[in-house]
């Protein structure tokens, strides 16, 4: 079965505990949900097989109203998968590329940016119930490298960049993400937690 998703979108969340079971369907649409919040249009491909959900083509958008413009991010395959005790496994390739592309006045794009993601012994899982899940993970390592920049004037304009990172709705994400992070009493330092 497949199914296409255009919804809006940015991030994951950590919160509360775990109260009941959850599907990889809920676990993705949840993601989603979340995201839309920010403003950001995703799209992605969905195929469910058995207690697998596999989501590939995933895309984001955000738009730069005051530039005309719009910057789309294309993420890593992502894969849920029910693990029998009412929680939901996600992973992702070990080695994997994450690219952003900038486009002004609907014209294709005007450049590139390509970051490389690898990692090691990821584990991440998911609990909780439909309007509250619980993300708990951990990874023997994680690394992301920029592997290429692409412009048609042969760099990047540094405005753009700097657009990207000022951007509202890039502050309201890393903002509420914090928040999340403070609500679950871990560090990321500390070597006796589940996070890295």
């Amino acid at each position: 079965m497949k199914r296409f998703a255009t919804a809006s979108a940015l991030a994951l969340v950590l919160s509360g505990p775990a109260y009941a079971d959850i599907t990889p369907q809920q676990a993705w649409d949840s993601l989603e949900s979340y995201m839309s919040g920010f403003g950001y249009e995703v799209s992605a491909t969905e195929t469910a097989s058995g207690d697998t959900l596999t989501v590939t083509d995933i895309t984001m958008t955000v738009p730069v109203p005051e530039e005309d413009a719009s910057v789309g991010v294309t993420m890593p395959d992502m894969t849920y998968t029910a693990k029998g005790d009412g929680s939901v496994d996600l992973s992702m390739p070990e080695s994997s590329q994450i690219v952003i592309t900038f486009s002004e006045d609907g014209e294709p794009s005007e450049g590139s940016v390509t970051l490389g993601m690898t990692q090691s012994g990821m584990v991440m899982n998911i609990s909780g119930d439909e309007n509250d899940m619980h993300y708990e993970y951990s990874a023997e390592s994680m690394t992301v490298t920029l592997d290429e920049i692409e412009s048609p004037e042969e760099q990047l304009p540094p405005d753009v960049l700097k657009k990207l990172a000022d951007h509202p709705l890039t502050d309201k994400g890393l903002a509420a993400f914090l928040a999340d992070w403070q609500g679950t009493g871990q560090s990321i330092l500390d070597p006796d937690t589940r996070a890295v």
